[in-house]
């Protein structure tokens, strides 16, 4: 197994480890499977099919803790086969440019166990609701970091089992400081949500934002899990 960082292979590990004086002659070593630590959770968690794969997070299930990963993530791939040199590479050329979102502008995904000292918040909860009646708008709070010249608007997304796409956005949310907070960049976003009939659960929720002004670009932004 090897860890590329940008392109440069920085760490190898043989998939099979090596057999030890210790063993006996006929043992069998562990080979191939990539498994969390066996002492991170319940006695048989892994074998019982229970780990979950969660991505930009580490999720400490007997601590009841997660641990988010410092930075942004662009995109991901799963891959049923090892990949050589030469296709990282090829990988990674493609992939190399960034959007370009201002880095104070992201809002964050939790349910309420996360530490993020850069909110000056212990323990969050964003957005603050996850249900809401068919027929009626709510108003939820999302955390992170917000300019103030932006106008932001939640979109909620539902892919039907037909194929079909059902999308809503809301109107303009407003920004509001909790604790501290930069003159130009909040850490509270306010959105009011649109009627929406197919339920939170089922749905994708995102957010975009604009200039200030009469004609701007919307573009997403950036979800810190």
């Amino acid at each position: 197994m090897k860890l590329h960082v940008n392109n440069k292979t920085v760490q190898s590990q043989p998939a099979c480890a090596a057999a030890t004086a210790l063993d006996a002659p006929d043992a069998t070593r562990p080979c191939g499977d990539i498994l969390y630590g066996q002492e991170a959770f319940l006695s048989d968690y892994c074998r019982t099919g229970k780990t979950a794969l969660t991505l930009g997070t580490y999720d400490d299930v007997t601590a009841k803790r997660t641990f988010s990963h410092v930075g942004a993530i662009k995109s991901v791939r799963i891959l049923q086969v090892a990949l050589s040199g030469l296709q990282v590479s090829s990988l990674y050329g493609a992939h190399t440019t960034l959007p370009s979102t201002h880095p104070n502008q992201y809002w964050v995904k939790s349910s309420g166990r996360v530490s993020d000292a850069a909110l000056h918040l212990a323990e969050i909860r964003s957005p603050d609701s996850n249900a809401a009646l068919a027929n009626e708008s709510i108003s939820i709070r999302l955390l992170g970091g917000f300019q103030c010249d932006k106008i932001y608007r939640v979109v909620f997304s539902y892919q039907a089992p037909s194929g079909l796409l059902h999308v809503e956005v809301s109107e303009k949310c407003h920004t509001e400081c909790g604790g501290e907070c930069s003159a130009s960049v909040h850490n509270h976003l306010v959105c009011r949500t649109p009627v929406w009939p197919h339920g939170f659960g089922a749905s994708v929720l995102s957010l975009s934002s604009a200039p200030n002004t009469t004609v701007g670009v919307r573009s997403s932004v950036w979800q810190k899990v």
